[in-house]
């Protein structure tokens, strides 16, 4: 055994042997995506650590989001993930959906589908929403960055994706005031 993988969302650790082989690995997709396309994936993973017996442990979204398989499923469907690696992995669930949120929104006409783990995650993310709509369009508008967001590699990444695009921004705005 290699790794251990943990479920830790349902109290219960249960370890799983995984093989990382791609050809074991399967990919099924219910619709037809286009090329260069995006998802807007609310996902999130924590620290992998060292068991006292060696073995690599983490939760099973960790392992799953920080397998190499998880690239090559973007690199073959040629559909990546609105959010860069440092939200994924930055440690702060809040400034991560924040994150997600925005750059969802920015990468606005190129999301495919919307997707995550668990149903839960993506239903608290559609909530919090309610409350910072506003401003991240004026974020989009100006290609700005709200100060909640305080980790400085997640800022510096999203910061290097965004632009200022006052027509979406626009747009986005009535979509949500309407709403």
């Amino acid at each position: 055994m290699k790794e251990m993988v943990g479920d830790w969302g349902c109290g219960q650790v249960r370890v799983e042997m995984e093989k990382k082989d791609v050809e074991q690995c399967c990919w099924l997709w219910v619709y037809p995506i286009r090329e260069g396309g995006r998802s807007l994936e609310f996902i999130y993973t924590s620290n992998k650590f060292k068991t006292r017996g060696g073995l690599t442990a983490g939760t099973s979204t960790t392992h799953h989001y920080t397998n190499e398989e998880f690239k090559i499923k973007q690199q073959k469907t040629k559909t990546f993930t609105c959010s860069p690696d440092e939200v994924i992995y930055g440690g702060n669930y809040k400034q991560s959906t924040y994150c997600h949120l925005l750059l969802g929104l920015f990468f606005f006409d190129q999301v495919e589908f919307i997707t995550s783990a668990f149903v839960f995650s993506m239903m608290q993310a559609f909530r919090s929403f309610e409350e910072p709509w506003r401003e991240i369009c004026c974020e989009i508008r100006d290609g700005t960055l709200s100060s909640r967001i305080e980790s400085f590699k997640m800022r510096k990444a999203v910061l290097d994706i965004i632009s200022p695009n006052s027509c979406l921004a626009s747009k986005l705005e009535a979509i949500c005031h309407d709403s």
